[in-house]
């Protein structure tokens, strides 16, 4: 899939081309105000022209747009600009601009807007820095953020961004439209009291219990690790009155699951040995985290898509109770 950098938000003025400020939200006596007295000429053209404009514009062709960093001056965000991406899935590079959007397009008036909006954001947006999507996210009213649908955020240890993760997810509880959103920052389970919780298990922890005990334990603690990061986001969800089951059935638990992206790696490829020495010697291997493991039984089963499946319902469940509960 193409990735482009948002770099330059500009707009065709009436003179010349300008780069201006992002506020596409912008009140109207800051800059990136709407021109109401176009309003009438815009709506001349006819629909189908009105729309190739607005591809051309904004339209990435089936691709996604990647965000770097956001560059702020005088306390207005004022462009996305060059960060660091993969590049062909192997080197990390620094690249240049792919293809600048015309977002300033959006401002020009609010029929335009309008129109617009669900064009630029029902494409796939990836962010490089949990920062950069909570800017992104401050400057858009929640009836724009409810365009988004798809979501990718960069991985970043949890301990270099976890304390922000539950401000910046929170403010896409608008997005109800939403249908990918990938937090890979959250693939493990950090020692200590607050870690991994043995009490969790449907049975004591012990040499004793099953293979499917123990997934059900690990998926408990996976939901718990995700929902101390994503409960804004999750409780939303989970809430909404206007997301109910689909026509396949599908309840919002399951809506939930197929929609958020996280211990994608432990999900993979399940539990792994992790060898006869160092501090890991009792540990099972679970994506970027260590458990401790009660016996060689759980090692040594099959990974199963039957397994894997049961732990995913395992997260969901435990999800769900924690947003009853809170």
């Amino acid at each position: 899939m193409a990735c482009s950098r948002l770099t330059s938000f500009a707009c065709v003025g009436k003179r010349r081309r300008t780069i201006v400020d992002y506020r596409e939200d912008g009140d109207d006596d800051e800059v990136g105000q709407w021109n109401n007295d176009d309003d009438g000429e815009w709506g001349k053209p006819p629909a189908e022209i009105r729309n190739l404009i607005y591809e051309e514009c904004l339209d990435q062709k089936g691709g996604s747009y990647c965000i770097g960093k956001i560059k702020l001056r005088l306390g207005r965000m004022q462009a996305a600009a060059n960060g660091l991406v993969w590049h062909g899935g192997q080197n990390l590079k620094k690249i240049r601009v792919q293809r600048s959007i015309n977002i300033g397009l959006l401002q020009t008036n609010k029929a335009i807007h309008t129109e617009a909006a669900p064009l630029l954001y029902r494409h796939p947006f990836k962010f490089l820095a949990v920062h950069t999507l909570q800017l992104f996210l401050l400057r858009l009213k929640p009836a724009t953020i409810s365009h988004l649908q798809h979501i990718d955020l960069e991985y970043q240890t949890v301990a270099t961004v976890g304390r922000y993760l539950p401000v910046a997810l929170a403010l896409l509880s608008p997005a109800a439209n939403i249908r990918f959103l990938r937090v890979p920052s959250i693939e493990g389970f950090p020692h200590g009291p607050t870690g991994f919780d043995r009490r969790l298990g449907p049975v004591p922890w012990g040499v004793d219990m099953t293979v499917a005990d123990w997934d059900t334990l690990v998926g408990r603690n996976m939901a718990k690790e995700v929902y101390t990061y994503m409960f804004p986001f999750l409780a939303k969800f989970l809430r909404n009155p206007e997301r109910k089951e689909d026509q396949a059935g599908s309840s919002r638990v399951s809506q939930l699951l197929s929609t958020i992206r996280v211990f994608e790696e432990a999900l993979l490829d399940g539990p792994q040995a992790t060898g006869c020495s160092g501090l890991h010697m009792n540990c099972i291997k679970m994506g970027r985290g260590h458990v401790i493991r009660p016996s060689s039984a759980i090692v040594n089963a099959p990974w199963t898509p039957a397994r894997r499946e049961a732990m995913r319902e395992a997260m969901g469940q435990e999800i769900q109770r924690l947003v009853e509960v809170d």
